[in-house]
């Protein structure tokens, strides 16, 4: 299997109880967004046929919040997350690795968007 790795510097005070509500959001948003634009010259149909099955797993997340968790052996989501490290085990899924993309650019936008 293919594992990539993400690094994130977490600028505001997150917690891990947040972190983990944002994993779950970019993992949703991955696997609800289309990875290739519609285009004129493809049937929908064939397009159907052809594509990956929809409720296929496109890959699993361990991060460094997990790791923080066992290591503390005790429920810490009011801990403050500074540096987040997530791993991404891709599955041979074909548009897994475009997922993971997904995942990580929501992910992003979710950790360093700052509600006024």
């Amino acid at each position: 299997p293919v594992v990539v790795t993400y690094n994130y510097n977490v600028l505001e005070d997150i917690t891990v109880g947040d972190v983990r509500e944002m994993l779950q959001k970019a993992e949703q948003y991955a696997y609800r967004k289309s990875v290739s634009p519609p285009s004129d010259l493809t049937d929908p149909l064939f397009e159907d046929l052809v594509a990956p099955p929809r409720n296929a797993e496109r890959f699993t997340i361990s991060t460094s919040v997990d790791e923080l968790l066992k290591r503390n052996d005790a429920e810490t989501d009011f801990e403050d997350v500074d540096d987040l490290e997530v791993k991404l085990t891709l599955t041979d899924v074909v548009d897994a690795k475009d997922r993971a993309e997904l995942f990580n650019e929501e992910l992003n936008r979710l950790l360093f968007y700052v509600e006024v």
